[in-house]
């Protein structure tokens, strides 16, 4: 009977992208996607399919989402690679498509593979969740209602597919897509098991009836080995694709062709589109593939642009007239690279600052420690992070429609919407962090294990995981089964294990009589000077208040700090450096945390173009309602911004002395693991082009961590909130004193006077478009009567909160209470009007790793003899 019979006279078909939520495997007790497709009658097509499931309203590029089934009209680029790969399916019992993440390799299978091989009659299922695939298909063809297909006596792999061959009269083609997940989900046991049941199947099957496809990650193609060893046929009766970038003729294609069918009234400028966009996009991120583009970076580059022009030019396009993307709007939106690095923080900076950090902890629930997505249901998040799920469901609500997370149909899991997003969010990790996360996945899939098969944790694991036991959540079953991998850990290995072991039953045993969050602690010059004698500790309590911490700095245990958030307050060569120190939990002896000052730093020169602020009484808030006032004592701070090349020398020096930095980066706070993640966002000779362009312009687009380490790498610090608005007091009028105003000249704005690089200045020349920081002191008679330029205008400036917290208001004490993550900027920026920003102007808290076009610093220190 000829095929297209057979589907006529097939009354029991499967309809277009019926799906199964079928229950998985009593391990995890999770539940799996899997879907199937094919063509209920030849008098259906699939442009008939994709019409009747469209969204009201389509986009042309799918920025990190992957294309669809129903987007096979819209898919350009890889048409001579999907007509290829059809024709080895028809021919091969296994097709391996292997590529890097981000390659368009599930896009590939939607929108190009699938919709050809359904016309063509297949019968296609298609997976994407793993839990035992032979279990998956039988339990997905059950739960069809359109579908007749009897299973019961089925068992093996090769069972199933042939007899869902025989009844359905269509071949089969089984996709198993990201199949890197399959290696993440199932135990080892269980691995085993199928790879034997599909050496079996791919021995029984005919290569023109029944085809897997299995589409890959490249970094863990060497995973498969684990079927060639069972399986001569995975390679004999295989065909391999490599899936490469797009090269310039597809990503071409792939820019122009889906807008000309859906939006035609928005085209490229074509000197645009051939000498700026496409040759920057194949230039790659990393200029590692010449005459590449990955398909991920065209997304999301050409999604922002598209939707930049849909929004911005509404009118015309309602009108009907045509509007063109141009190099104005490229430029401003950053270009290439300034779209793809700063999307992330577009979509976080719309929140407010409580909500943005709720954000980023959920983000960073949806990653693995191996730098994979992880799928997560609301109470896991909720369990992981302790926020009420009511709440976070508002915040992934906003997430899914940024498009940063996608949620698994028929049930409430979330993860990153792609593996390109995993590299930004693993940022805002520590090395710690990441230690913690990876023993505590590892000890989960060990009890896993434990729960079906009763293995103890290899040994090999069990190291793994030992240095950690402190961070495990567990219940009764999981300290079960660690006590019992710890006693045949120690005694496998004789005498001394066993010595071992009863001082880890004691040290245990201590630990719960003494508190476990205790903390040791050392201070020491770069060189290695003990500086413990010089060092005074200070508490930073959750109202504010500041108080010494006395510290027997020679006993172990006893003697270390409590779990907190504390300053050490080092005196050397005349100057007071003062260091933030968090005490997380228990660090043996010989383990401390150790905090490095550069002493070589410390030097009479330290001070040169920095203003001296004398000891003597501080207004807090409003000058014009405030009374209460405070001492401040002396202190220094710089008469300007950090400038581009003040910031460029720092950058040279911690890239040419790696190992210096690394010292600094170790246990301390704000530095950064990699030196290289301190340059500024858009950081590109002539620096910004258009923010902050001049040499001696401010440094802008810097977070709270990069002016930190700026300021500590001199020997300095950031100055408190406090004391950078008593560096903004002036004279006016008949006092002869020092006062706090509204602004470092007096009370009142002056319009025929330009004393700052605000808004208004480019608002008022109609050049709005045109702001930029401009070089430092540029603006004398802005300055304070300490002699101390641009503190209103130019760029916000980070400042310190964590140790003046309880003098402010509760907005601001609250900050001491959400784990240190916030810190203020004063000041306003070349974008904001001056009379939003006097300088008594209650500080916005912002995440402490936000970057911004507007945000700069500058630096202050303390000495012990002024």
């Amino acid at each position: 009977m000829a095929m297209e019979d057979s589907i006529n006279n097939q009354s029991t078909s499967i309809s277009f992208g019926d799906q199964a939520i079928v229950r998985g495997d009593v391990v995890g007790g999770n539940k799996y996607e899997i879907k199937f497709y094919a063509l209920s009658s030849t008098s259906v097509s699939w442009s008939q399919y994709r019409q009747e499931d469209r969204p009201s309203q389509e986009d042309p590029y799918k920025f990190l989402s992957y294309y669809d089934t129903t987007d096979a009209d819209i898919f350009y680029g890889r048409e001579v690679v999907s007509d290829l790969l059809v024709a080895k399916i028809s021919s091969h019992k296994l097709v391996l498509i292997n590529g890097k993440s981000a390659s368009g390799k599930t896009s590939l299978i939607n929108a190009g593979i699938l919709p050809r091989l359904v016309e063509r009659g297949y019968f296609t299922i298609v997976f994407r969740d793993y839990g035992y695939p032979t279990d998956l298909i039988k339990e997905g063809i059950n739960n069809l209602e359109n579908v007749n297909i009897d299973l019961s006596h089925c068992q093996t792999m090769a069972e199933v597919l042939n007899q869902v061959r025989h009844e359905s009269k269509r071949p089969l083609a089984i996709f198993l897509d990201q199949f890197e997940r399959f290696f993440l989900n199932l135990p080892v046991q269980q691995r085993a098991k199928f790879t034997q049941e599909f050496g079996e199947c791919l021995n029984q099957i005919q290569a023109s009836s029944i085809t897997f496809i299995i589409s890959i990650r490249q970094d863990f193609y060497g995973n498969l080995g684990e079927f060639w060893e069972t399986s001569p046929e995975f390679n004999t009766e295989s065909y391999f694709y490599y899936l490469k970038p797009l090269n310039k003729s597809e990503a071409l294609s792939a820019i122009k062709k889906p807008l000309q069918r859906l939006y035609p009234n928005i085209i490229y400028d074509p000197d645009l589109l051939e000498n700026q966009l496409l040759p920057q996009l194949l230039k790659g991120i990393n200029e590692e593939s010449p005459e590449q583009v990955e398909p991920v970076h065209l997304q999301i580059v050409c999604n922002r642009l598209f939707d930049e022009a849909r929004t911005r030019y509404q009118e015309q396009l309602q009108a009907g007239e045509t509007v063109i993307i141009k190099e104005n709007l490229y430029q401003e939106l950053g270009g290439v690279k300034g779209i793809l690095q700063g999307y992330v923080d577009v979509i976080l900076d719309q929140f407010l600052p409580q909500e943005r950090e709720e954000a980023k902890l959920i983000l960073k629930q949806m990653v693995t420690s191996q730098g994979t997505r992880a799928f997560k249901s609301l109470t896991e998040i909720s369990q992981q992070i302790g926020i009420a799920q009511t709440e976070i469901e508002a915040v992934l609500e906003r997430l899914d429609r940024s498009r940063l997370i996608e949620t698994i149909p028929g049930e409430k899991k979330y993860s990153l919407t792609h593996e390109y997003l995993v590299q930004k969010v693993n940022k805002w990790y520590d090395i710690k962090e990441l230690e913690i996360k990876k023993a505590q996945e590892l000890f989960e899939r060990c009890f896993a294990n434990w729960k079906v098969y009763r293995h103890l944790i290899p040994v090999n694991q069990f190291k793994e995981i030992e240095p950690f036991k402190v961070n495990l959540d567990l219940d009764s079953e999981k300290e079960k089964l660690l006590q019992h991998s710890l006693w045949r850990y120690y005694s496998d290995r004789g005498l001394k294990g066993l010595i071992v072991l009863l001082f880890s039953v004691i040290s245990v045993y201590l630990i719960r009589v003494i508190p476990n969050d205790i903390g040791r602690l050392k201070v020491e010059s770069i060189q290695g000077e003990n500086l413990n004698h010089a060092t005074r500790v200070l508490s930073v309590e959750k109202d504010g208040n500041v108080k010494e911490v006395k510290v027997s700095w020679g006993l172990p245990d006893l003697g270390g700090l409590p779990k907190g958030f504390y300053y050490v307050e080092v005196k050397n060569n005349g100057y007071l450096v003062r260091y933030p120190v968090k005490i997380e939990g228990y660090r043996r002896y010989l383990n401390p945390i150790t905090i490095q000052i550069p002493t070589d730093k410390l030097s009479g020169n330290l001070t040169q173009d920095m203003a001296l602020i004398p000891k003597g009484q501080f207004l807090i808030g409003n000058p014009l309602e405030s009374k209460k006032e405070i001492e401040l004592d002396s202190f220094y701070i710089d008469k300007h911004e950090v400038t581009n090349a003040e910031y460029r020398q720092f950058l040279q020096e911690i890239e040419e002395n790696p190992a210096k930095y690394q010292k600094l980066s170790g246990d301390q706070l704000f530095y950064k693991e990699n030196p290289q993640n301190h340059k500024p966002d858009r950081w590109n000779p002539p620096f910004y082009n258009k923010w902050s362009k001049e040499p001696d312009a401010p440094v802008v687009n810097v977070d709270w961590k990069d002016a930190f380490a700026y300021c500590a790498w001199q020997g300095k610090r950031l100055p408190t909130v406090f004391e950078w608005e008593k560096s903004a007091y002036g004279i006016y009028k008949s006092s002869d004193k020092p006062q706090k105003y509204n602004y470092p000249w007096g009370n009142n704005l002056d319009p025929t006077k330009v004393k700052a690089n605000t808004g208004d200045k480019w608002r008022n020349k109609d050049k709005w478009d045109d702001r930029h920081a401009e070089r430092v002191k540029s603006y004398p008679d802005g300055q304070s009567i300490y002699g101390v330029f641009d503190l209103i205008g130019n760029a916000f400036e980070w400042t310190d909160i964590w140790y003046v917290g309880s003098l402010v208001d509760n907005d601001i004490s609250a900050s001491l209470k959400s784990d240190h993550n916030k810190q203020p900027v004063k000041g306003g920026s070349y974008g904001q009007d001056i009379a939003s920003y006097p300088i008594y102007k209650t500080p916005h808290l912002i995440d402490i790793s936000q970057k911004n076009l507007q945000y700069g610093f500058r630096c202050a220190v303390s000495k012990a003899d002024i």
